[in-house]
């Protein structure tokens, strides 16, 4: 069983063609399907359904497959983990998202981490609450972001509240209740309204929505139904009914349309959430970690906490359950090593990009790649620095190495390319004393009679005639030795 095989299957299991499998995998089709023909030879039983129009795994393919990439993710994992320990980040991370999520600009976080992580590829899938957490169950997500409630999330998923929802009341100009400042729930009852649709991305803010009206017996009358925002704003303005909608769609309203708060106010909980009991790779650990600290609320990841393990295994008492509460805002901090105390690395996006280069392409010498790997460990321009003891334990060099490359990152004016490269000499280099016309000297010198006593010369006794020749510099019998091997002169 093949590593290549499993994940041919994945692919066909994903895209429903073998067809699409091998386009997507980069490979030809009989190739796919000749692997899997082994593998399935290899099991015993069919794993795919060939009957078209689409190919779908067998009821134990569909049991081997969901065992199969749990298996493959674990190994990607590994992978990302040692690479970790040599001091770089690399990998891919999966973030489910339901949008919308509150306050939380997605593609601004994706585009600060991608400038903090250059060599992390972030993969955004978008879809529903169920889907996401199925992707989390089989790994194929590495965490999500969507809107629930800690309480009822699945035994097997735990996670944390990164910002809330604030759902306010949209209707048309003129609408009676156009003059509230404050619009109460009870002024819902038997109003016709537009909401969202059950099931669906969006439909965490319609549950929310339903629990606090069923709460107060409200009972509205829903006409439409819709997750398309412009087609939800058009029903409102044209007199179709109320919305209860997201402040964070709208800076102001749009026109011929009012937004009043409600009382009591529906705030739906956004939840970073993962699987319970994963060992994440430092890709997405870093990642979990970057996107909590971006949250507007003041709950987030803790300051600091051990990699690789799950990210609610800290049991400190005075948590919330599912809860961290750090002091809002986020306190602005840098650990720095005894080397940057006088003299601090910081890095900007372009040099942090080219580093990353430098130790993964692998056509650098090591010293090179070594004093890069040191740099972008002492970076303090992308958050917290790890202590001077951990930095050379994780990258496998000394303190002093450390000290000597922050030395020269601020003697050469934060020049990278500067640093990282062999240090020029401050003297021109002395001139060997072996010149082509020594060389001729010696080796005729050899090929003569030897003295009278002698059967043959050797390396001692062409040392000793070297320092009687006046012309000839001083040399020792090994350097005799080096320059006649490498012109081929052997002594008989």
């Amino acid at each position: 069983m093949e590593i290549r095989q499993l994940e041919y299957l994945l692919a066909v299991a994903s895209e429903g063609s073998f067809t699409k499998a091998a386009a997507k995998l980069g490979v030809v089709q009989s190739a796919v399907s000749h692997q899997i023909a082994k593998l399935e030879d290899e099991l015993g039983m069919q794993l795919l359904d060939r009957h078209r129009p689409v190919t779908r795994p067998t009821d134990a393919g569909a049991l081997f497959t969901g065992r199969v990439t749990r298996a493959l993710a674990d190994l990607s994992d590994a992978r990302e983990e040692v690479l970790g320990l040599r001091g770089q980040t690399v990998g891919e991370v999966t973030l489910g998202a339901v949008f919308p999520t509150a306050s939380l600009d997605i593609p601004a976080i994706l585009a600060g981490f991608q400038a903090y992580r250059p060599a992390v590829r972030v993969i955004l899938r978008e879809g529903s609450a169920p889907e996401s957490l199925e992707g989390l169950k089989n790994d194929s997500v590495d965490m999500a972001l969507m809107t629930a409630e800690l309480k009822d999330l699945p035994p097997d998923i735990e996670g944390v509240v990164a910002d809330h929802s604030d759902l306010v009341l949209a209707g048309k100009t003129g609408h009676r209740l156009e003059a509230h400042d404050r619009v109460d729930i009870e002024e819902l009852d038997g109003e016709i309204m537009i909401g969202f649709r059950r099931g669906t991305g969006r439909a965490g803010l319609r549950a929310a929505t339903d629990a606090v009206l069923a709460q107060h017996g409200v009972t509205p009358k829903i006409m439409v139904e819709s997750n398309e925002l412009p087609v939800l704003i058009g029903l409102v303005q044209h007199g179709h009914g109320l919305a209860v909608i997201p402040r964070q769609f709208f800076a102001d309203p749009p026109a011929g349309v009012w937004m009043r708060e409600l009382n009591p106010p529906i705030t739906p909980s956004l939840l970073l959430v993962w699987r319970r009991g994963r060992r994440y790779p430092p890709a997405p650990e870093e990642f979990l970690r970057f996107i909590a600290a971006k949250a507007t609320t003041s709950r987030s990841l803790p300051q600091s906490r051990p990699s690789s393990v799950s990210p609610l295994s800290y049991g400190a008492p005075d948590w919330e359950v599912g809860v961290w509460q750090i002091p809002s805002p986020l306190p602005d901090r840098t650990v720095v090593v005894g080397s940057q105390k006088r003299r601090p690395v910081s890095l900007t996006a372009q040099d942090r990009e080219e580093l990353v280069r430098v130790t993964t392409t692998g056509v650098r010498g090591a010293s090179m790649i070594m004093r890069a790997r040191v740099l972008l460990a002492l970076d303090s321009s992308v958050g917290e620095v790890d202590t001077k003891e951990a930095i050379a334990v994780r990258l496998g060099v000394s303190g002093e190495t450390l000290r000597l490359v922050a030395k020269r990152f601020a003697e050469t004016g934060g020049d990278v390319h500067a640093t990282i490269a062999r240090k020029k000499r401050d003297l021109p280099p002395v001139p060997s004393p072996v010149t082509g016309e020594v060389e001729a000297r010696l080796i005729a010198m050899a090929c003569s009679q030897p003295p009278q006593g002698y059967a043959r010369w050797s390396l001692r006794l062409l040392e000793k005639h070297v320092a009687l020749v006046e012309d000839i510099p001083d040399l020792d019998h090994s350097t005799i030795g080096r320059i006649l091997k490498k012109r081929n002169c052997v002594l008989t």
